[in-house]
């Protein structure tokens, strides 16, 4: 008889963030190391989601952005679209829209 082998995937859970005319929904996640944040756009205008703070986005602290940190979409998000970004490091992840920078939210990774 052959032994098989076998591979077995883990996959993260993903969690969903909305951006609405009014900000973030919700504002705040808690989620686990490996997790996925996807950030979904039904506003009517375009988002950037990115680590805090505006406008340097350096909060995060794994670095291969546009501007600093990875956690930064580094493009207009439209209406409709959404970005994804899954969280290989524990802490508290402020965020902000980068065109709308008064909306602002977090991401804890456990």
């Amino acid at each position: 008889e052959t032994p098989t082998l076998s591979t077995e995937v883990i996959l993260g859970k993903t969690t969903i963030i909305t951006r609405t005319a009014s900000g973030f929904v919700p504002k705040d996640v808690t989620i686990a190391k490996g997790d996925t944040v996807v950030f979904e756009n039904e506003s009517t205008d375009p988002m950037w989601p990115a680590s805090d703070p505006h406008p340097a986005h350096t909060t995060y602290p794994v670095g291969g952005g546009c501007k600093a940190s990875a956690f930064d979409a580094c493009k207009a998000i439209a209406p409709g679209g959404s970005w994804s970004f899954t969280f290989d490091t524990v802490g508290s992840w402020k965020f902000h829209d980068h065109f709308s920078s008064q909306f602002k939210g977090s991401v804890i990774v456990q």
